[in-house]
């Protein structure tokens, strides 16, 4: 992953890197393990996080030289059901804001906490010394069911503001302006969600799951679920492959597949080919733990639940139309077919 994770609406400044939740030392302080070893990530929200930060959940942080700072690691995301949420409360805020600055028109002004009733708001919206819109955001950190939920304690303060706002709802929209209210802060929430984690966390989410059609299914080898080859893809000399995991075990399963052992056949050459290694001789995959002389693909999926993981691999010979897969752990996919 790059040095920086740009975005047309913000930058996370250092290096995105993935890891594993140990412990919160203290409100602001965390403890994870990541390729390197255990280390101390800065924790901007204040919140219990009780739901996401849990031993062993997956987390992103940021990787930048610490100057004045008792730790070089800042925590961004965790992931709960195979969805990333923002653990910093200062990055939904800034993605709205540099996403709202670049839709407006030229006659229109953004300004920033704006008072509204006895606080104040994240942002209005002014045409000349007229506001014609007030705005909110609320970056979620608590899921239930369909519904992100803000806030994730109880809090007089939280409810008072929440009021705050839903007493600001037009009278056109009297009767039911809690379900109005309700209504757009869910709306705006799960928008919001769904933009974070298009720019920060693209190698995690190549593929829109919804949508994704098999090109080959096999079963894994213990039968605790399938497993969908949703893309063989080849572009510039490198083939992208992406696997879907499918739960039908009626339980939580683990993943521990080596990557030494993932690899296709060029039926062409009849040649073995195996994924593809950066410049620090690390894969070019996602979901892989490094050991001391060894690496897999770690990684676990939830009862019913899906996982997607990806992998780069040297592309086939011009022609070849068709591929042997093998990963281990997996029923081999054979005669796979190949995009260009």
């Amino acid at each position: 992953m790059n040095s920086q994770v740009k975005s047309p609406w913000y930058c996370i400044e250092g290096k995105l890197v993935e890891g594993v939740f140990l412990k919160r030392i203290n409100r602001f302080l965390t403890e994870i393990e990541i390729n390197s070893g255990i280390v101390q990530a800065h924790l901007h929200d204040s919140g219990r996080l009780k739901e996401l930060l849990i031993q062993g959940a997956r987390v992103i942080a940021a990787y930048r030289p610490a100057h004045g700072r008792k730790t070089s690691y800042t925590l961004y995301f965790a992931m709960r059901d195979g969805q990333w949420f923002v653990v910093n409360s200062s990055l939904p805020n800034k993605v709205f804001e540099n996403h709202l600055r670049a839709c407006m028109g030229k006659e229109l002004k953004l300004l920033r906490e704006v008072r509204f009733g006895k606080g104040r708001v994240d942002f209005a919206i002014a045409e000349g010394e007229r506001i014609v819109e007030y705005i909110e955001v609320k970056g979620v950190n608590l899921k239930r069911d369909r519904y992100f939920m803000f806030p994730d304690a109880p809090t007089i303060r939280g409810k008072r503001h929440v009021e705050e706002l839903v007493s600001g709802i037009p009278p056109a929209a009297q009767p039911g302006r809690e379900k109005t209210m309700e209504r757009e802060m869910k709306l705006i929430d799960t928008t919001l969600l769904a933009a974070v984690l298009a720019f920060a966390s693209p190698m995690a989410l190549p593929v829109n799951s919804a949508n994704a059609q098999a090109l080959q299914t096999q079963m894994d080898a213990n039968a605790n679920g399938e497993v969908d080859v949703v893309k063989a893809q080849v572009s510039g000399g490198i083939m992208t492959v992406i696997l879907m995991f499918r739960n039908t075990a009626g339980k939580r399963v683990e993943y521990d597949l080596d990557t030494a052992e993932t690899y296709y056949i060029d039926k062409a050459s009849n040649k073995k080919f195996f994924m593809l290694k950066d410049a620090e001789k690390k894969w070019v995959a996602s979901n892989v733990r490094y050991y001391s002389s060894s690496a897999s693909f770690k990684f676990s999926v939830n009862k019913d639940g899906k996982k997607l993981i990806w992998m780069k691999f040297p592309a086939p010979a011009d022609g070849v139309e068709t591929i042997d897969f093998s990963m281990p752990g997996v029923l081999p996919f054979d005669g796979l077919k190949v995009s260009r």
